[in-house]
């Protein structure tokens, strides 16, 4: 049996981010991708809901694809050949080059093409199983957020020998 899905709250101002990378026409299952993991406690960056009438779309897709800490790639027929998924996947991937610590999560939700960019990161099928897919999606997430936070954590110093 599944252990019980344990939430864990956030510490107060912390700042880990999960942008949902998705064509327009797949935002139902994103939205509710991006949905699951807000009520898990993580912040996510889904289009439909943080661009606003007037705002700047690449300014705000920018700014949030700079802050983000993970970066879930909803893959189709469709986001596969989108430019602007394409665009927001080099994006994050030339900050990885740069030795920030993004995770690229690839997630299928149809039979695809795979970008061959991808092709080395294991990817999650959401297609014949949400509910499962989404656990494996969580389980990445929260795995990366904890190595993070190991890594910021200062390291105490040895104790002074005494002379």
């Amino acid at each position: 049996m599944e252990p019980a899905v344990r939430l864990v709250p956030r510490s107060e101002g912390s700042a880990f981010s999960v942008f949902v990378s998705h064509a327009t026409t797949d935002g139902p299952i994103a939205e509710r991708i991006a949905n699951g993991l807000q009520a898990l406690g993580y912040t996510s960056w889904y289009a439909e809901w943080d661009l606003k009438a007037g705002d700047s779309i690449v300014t705000k897709i920018e700014a949030a694809l700079s802050a983000c800490d993970v970066l879930l790639v909803v893959l189709s027929q469709r986001s596969v050949a989108s430019s602007w998924v394409n665009h927001e996947l080099n994006s994050v991937l030339v900050k990885q080059l740069r030795g920030e610590q993004v995770l690229v999560v690839p997630v299928v939700i149809e039979p695809c093409e795979i970008p061959p960019i991808l092709d080395d990161i294991k990817r999650v099928d959401l297609e014949g199983d949400f509910e499962g897919g989404f656990l494996k999606v969580w389980d990445a997430i929260r795995s990366h957020r904890e190595q993070i936070a190991r890594q910021a954590r200062p390291t105490r110093p040895a104790p002074a020998k005494p002379v």
